[in-house]
């Protein structure tokens, strides 16, 4: 339902998700604060992030509850993901598959 695990990859560049009828969001709320409390080193994610692509995630609602700040974001393509809302696509580098 979520990838909130890759808040664990602190060095993570390029992240293409495609093809998952069951992934609702990125980060998770509830568990991305849970782990920020338990490992506070952890801090902003996908600070180093560079390229983004999510494609037919047919049940993608929202990258991350509130707007990730991502200074290192070139390009960030979306394709074939229904539910994801505009709202959640307003990232520099924006650009619809």
């Amino acid at each position: 339902r979520d990838l909130t695990w890759l808040l664990f990859a602190q060095n993570l560049r390029d992240l293409f998700v495609v093809r998952s009828s069951s992934i609702e969001e990125i980060i998770n709320k509830e568990k991305g604060e849970s782990i920020s409390n338990v490992h506070p080193d952890i801090g902003i994610p996908f600070q180093k992030l560079e390229f983004l692509k999510v494609s037919r995630l047919y049940e993608l609602k929202r990258i991350c509850w509130t707007p990730p700040v991502l200074p290192n974001l070139r390009e960030f393509v979306v394709g074939n993901c229904p539910k994801l809302s505009n709202s959640a696509t307003e990232f520099p580098g924006h650009v619809e598959e």
